[in-house]
């Protein structure tokens, strides 16, 4: 974890300045810039971890199966998790929206983690932080598992200036020509990043190491109409000095491009909320009355019994205990100044 956490520092650092601009900055920008031209579009893509931090065995391997709608700086994000046959769905469009179903137990129906829907204004902040929206146009541009792409760009990995002792060298990679660079960071870090310059800049492979750590990302192509090349797979390793620590395959299975996408699939309508069901605004608990969130009193009919102790648990033992002890307090005051009297 600690060789993770600190490859995570190697790969992050200030953009490049026009003064001090490098033959392979240059490249990375382009790079960018043809990712950049993905303005919207629809993504399936399956996400397979054969081994995890707690060296989970490839039998027991976990899938998840994720559906992106994407436009503009709007997302929305289907995550189905394969082994328990259930979907969570996150939504950015200014706020972030989130309908977590939660997990049963197969055998006796209860609730291994309790569902709920949220509303938080602020994708970082609070209860709706969510790993799930990840920026799709960044797949494949930085050596970091699916989960951790939420909170990078594209520029977080491409075209920064903290560099060193660069090198670009003409190779050949997977039979295709390109054009590896290759420097160091100010704390040492070793980068390396192949590029593709025949397939629109595409970045075949990225590699950063330090501190004992290494993560490599590799990716396959595919191209959509007569540019547009994405990757078809994305393969990522994680290395605590030899031994395998981690390891990703995500495959898409279905993509298309600058396409039209109704924003109606960025709004709290379409995760299709009963009238009367809790959702999260804020860290506060509103009811959907139909057409809006409001107030609990202010509702059409009273929130569905189960859905509020489904979304926090605990919080009716903890009022249950809250009214004993007020009673005990109100009982004790009585009967000492029945005394006094």
């Amino acid at each position: 974890m600690r060789a993770a956490l600190c490859v995570m520092a190697i790969v992050t650092a200030a953009p490049a300045c026009a003064a001090d601009m490098t033959a392979g900055m240059e490249l990375e920008l382009k790079a960018i810039a043809a990712r950049e031209k993905l303005h919207s579009g629809h993504i399936v893509l399956t996400n397979r971890t054969t081994k995890g931090p707690f060296n989970r065995p490839a039998d027991s391997a976990v899938d998840d199966t994720y559906r992106i709608d994407f436009d503009g700086h709007r997302q929305r994000t289907e995550r189905t998790a394969n082994r328990y046959g259930i979907t969570k769905i996150s939504i950015f469009a200014g706020d972030v929206y989130l309908q977590d179903p939660g997990v049963r137990d197969r055998e006796t129906g209860d609730y291994l983690r309790a569902g709920s829907k949220e509303h938080v204004d602020g994708i970082r902040g609070g209860l709706g932080f969510t790993h799930d929206l990840f920026d799709p146009k960044i797949l494949g541009c930085y050596p970091m598992p699916l989960f951790s792409l939420s909170r990078r760009t594209l520029e977080d990995g491409l075209a920064v200036a903290d560099r060193r002792e660069e090198t670009v060298t003409e190779e050949i990679l997977d039979g295709q020509a390109v054009q590896h660079i290759s420097f160091l960071r100010s704390n040492g870090a070793a980068v390396q990043i192949w590029i593709a310059p025949d397939m629109n800049h595409a970045v075949l492979r990225m590699e950063a190491a330090g501190g004992g750590g290494r993560q490599t990302v590799r990716s396959h192509y595919r191209k959509y109409g007569d540019s547009t090349w994405y990757p078809q797979q994305v393969i990522l390793t994680s290395y605590s000095g030899d031994r395998i620590t981690e390891e990703q395959i995500a495959t898409v299975e279905f993509a298309e491009f600058n396409t039209r996408i109704s924003p109606d699939r960025f709004s709290l309508t379409s995760l299709n909320p009963e009238v009367g069901e809790i959702v999260r605004k804020d860290g506060h608990l509103l009811v959907w009355n139909g057409r809006t969130l409001t107030t609990a009193t202010n509702a059409r009919k009273p929130a569905p019994s189960g859905l509020s102790h489904l979304s926090y648990p605990w919080l009716a033992t903890l009022w249950t205990v809250l009214a004993v002890l007020c009673g005990l307090a109100a009982f004790y005051l009585l009967s000492k100044s029945r005394r006094r009297a």
